[in-house]
């Protein structure tokens, strides 16, 4: 069962703080979204760049459970993670720092799975609206049935 590690409170503060941290290098309509979770022994942090035409979203997570760690010294260690990696890649150009699939590294001497995604909005939106208007073509489609008098000639 999931189990929410930052709350609201909290979440708004690390925001914040990074906004402060990074200020200069956020772009007028930028912010950072900060979340993290509990489930099965695993810790994950999750920090997204929010605003403007592209967001980029990181997750770090480890398992402290097997690695002799409290959830919260997860969490602060994923932060601080997230945080120096965030730090390079607001530098121009920016340039994601991880990929799409899950990747293992070391950090302070334990294993760390990271990945990341950057997103265009408008291209998000545009391929939402490919794909609907493809399902409503495939509907349209799947429910025509032919008259089998259709192709009859003999009227």
């Amino acid at each position: 069962m999931d189990q929410q590690l930052i709350g609201q409170f909290e979440a708004r503060r690390i925001s914040r703080m990074l906004s402060k941290l990074y200020l200069g290098r956020l772009r007028q309509d930028e912010h950072i979204a900060v979340s993290a979770l509990v489930a099965d022994g695993w810790t994950e942090v999750c920090f997204e760049l929010q605003g403007g035409e592209r967001t980029y979203r990181a997750e770090a997570r480890l398992n402290g459970a097997k690695q002799g760690l409290r959830p919260n010294d997860c969490k602060d260690m994923l932060v601080d993670l997230l945080g120096h990696l965030f730090d390079g890649y607001l530098s121009e150009p920016r340039e994601p720092f991880t990929g799409p699939k899950w990747e293992e590294l070391q950090y302070e001497g334990y294993v760390v799975f990271m990945r990341g995604q950057e997103r265009a909005q408008q291209i998000e939106v545009l391929a939402a609206q490919l794909l609907h208007d493809d399902a409503r073509q495939r509907s349209r489609r799947a429910t025509w049935s032919p008259n089998p008098h259709d192709d009859d000639q003999s009227d």
